[in-house]
């Protein structure tokens, strides 16, 4: 295994590795739960907040190589966000809590240990809301 991945990256395929990693990291990364009930509800508030960037640059003198960095602000912003965590069991059978983020109309007209669906296939919920509005 060791060989195979030191010859894909000779290769220059470490990108192609890099993004198929990124890929398996995104797929996994969906919630279990479909339904459940409200154990808790929070508005976390709009923010902003700056980070710095580093910009390598790479100065070669044809037998040494030397890198250095700059650093950019860069200036982000998030909106307020609209959480509840649900309290529910997953189609495996295990019981567990799982963390969504609401639009402002869908949060507003929940309560805590109200039972809630998250997407339109419970047929057991009176209300068809989806994560996002």
């Amino acid at each position: 295994m060791k060989n195979i991945l030191s010859r894909l990256m000779n290769k220059g395929h470490w990108l192609n590795l890099m993004l198929a990693a990124v890929a398996l990291l995104l797929t996994s990364c969906k919630h279990e739960l479909k339904e459940g009930t409200v154990v808790n509800m929070h508005v976390e508030p709009e923010r902003s907040y700056m980070y710095m960037m580093p910009i390598p640059h790479t100065i070669s003198t044809g037998k040494t190589t030397s890198t250095y960095y700059t650093y950019i602000p860069i200036m982000m912003y998030d909106d307020r966000d609209f959480v509840i965590t649900l309290h529910g069991t997953t189609k495996d059978g295990e019981v567990k809590d799982e963390t969504f983020y609401l639009s402002e109309a869908t949060y507003n007209r929940l309560k805590l240990g109200q039972q809630f669906c998250v997407n339109e296939d419970c047929s057991k919920s009176p209300n068809k809301d989806t994560k996002r509005d």
